[in-house]
């Protein structure tokens, strides 16, 4: 009986075996060259002024390297955000690839981002309560009913800024201060992040929001008169801006929208919101934007498409 060969069939195995390591580092190295940062989810944070919900963090590349306090972003709809298989209609901003690509660019330092999930009482959450108030007790009524509720969007910041930014502060390397500290969503959740900023500027220095649901409820209630309509929205939203004593130099605020389905409808609202904040400010883009997108709709892919504008309004690098 002859021997096996164990010491040429051992050479054999281990450099299979080095070949194969080689490979699998060569593979991490290639991910990490395009490394899309780390996203942290937190299952059902528990809330004592809303309903339980989900919450996404996202930390940029080398995120545990970075010594300097990072800005925050805060965003709505949470589960939109970063993975399609999430959304409802399983598409996603690509949030995490858009922040990292302008990091990257030197465009904007390392920051994170909050994803905030929404819940099935979305539309009451997001719906700003001191401007609903500002309504006539009709036009509440039936936003209300659409609705199905009166808003929670008071007690929805009071989750953010009671429960989840103590949180957020004190188990991840951020800044405290306001001018780090932005809020930002779309449509509803657009309504929402510019309210947050106005009942809380000493946290939310900026807000941004996508194609902003100006009309508070059901497109339906502005086929009645419309003309009437545009007056008494805008007139809603100027009041409380008055009531907060609003003073641009304390505040960036960035507002947009399309011309396509639902986003056919804002240009009326934002014009005049314009016309009354030109009319009193001096226009300056480092504290307030308004931008209309032609030929964009109201989607997951429009807001994604143009991500890295308020991106870079927010959290840019100043010259």
């Amino acid at each position: 009986m002859i021997a096996p060969n164990l010491k040429g069939r051992n050479l054999k195995i281990n450099n299979l075996f080095k070949a194969i390591i080689a490979a699998f580092f060569s593979l991490i190295v290639t991910n990490c060259a395009n490394a899309q940062g780390l996203i942290v989810e937190i299952k059902d944070f528990k809330s004592q002024y809303v309903i339980n919900r989900n919450v996404s963090i996202w930390l940029p590349d080398n995120y545990d390297k970075i010594k300097k306090p990072l800005k925050v972003l805060y965003m709505q709809d949470g589960e939109n955000l970063f993975e399609p298989s999430h959304s409802l209609s399983h598409k996603d901003w690509g949030a995490g690839k858009s922040a990292q690509k302008l990091i990257n660019e030197g465009k904007i330092e390392p920051f994170i981002i909050v994803g905030i999930w929404s819940t099935k009482l979305r539309g009451r959450e997001y719906l700003p309560n001191k401007i609903f108030l500002n309504l006539s007790p009709d036009l509440q009524v039936k936003i209300q009913k659409g609705w199905e509720g009166v808003p929670l969007s008071d007690e929805y910041l009071k989750f953010i800024t009671r429960e989840l930014k103590p949180f957020i502060d004190k188990n991840y390397n951020v800044s405290k201060r306001a001018q780090d500290t932005a809020i930002m969503g779309s449509s509803m959740g657009g309504l929402i992040s510019f309210y947050a900023q106005m009942e809380y500027p000493k946290i939310f220095g900026q807000s941004a929001s996508l194609s902003m649901h100006w009309l508070l409820g059901s497109p339906n209630n502005a086929n009645e008169n419309p003309d009437l309509f545009v007056k008494t929205i805008d007139n809603a939203f100027i009041d409380y801006l008055v009531s907060k004593n609003y003073k641009p130099s304390k505040y960036r605020i960035y507002i947009d929208h399309g011309d396509e389905t639902l986003d056919a409808l804002y240009r009326p609202y934002s014009k005049g919101f314009e016309d009354w904040y030109f009319s009193k400010y001096q226009k300056n883009d480092n504290y307030f934007q308004s931008h209309i997108f032609n030929g964009t709709n109201h989607s997951e892919c429009a807001w994604a498409d143009r991500l890295e504008i308020p991106f870079l309004f927010l959290l840019g690098n100043k010259k």
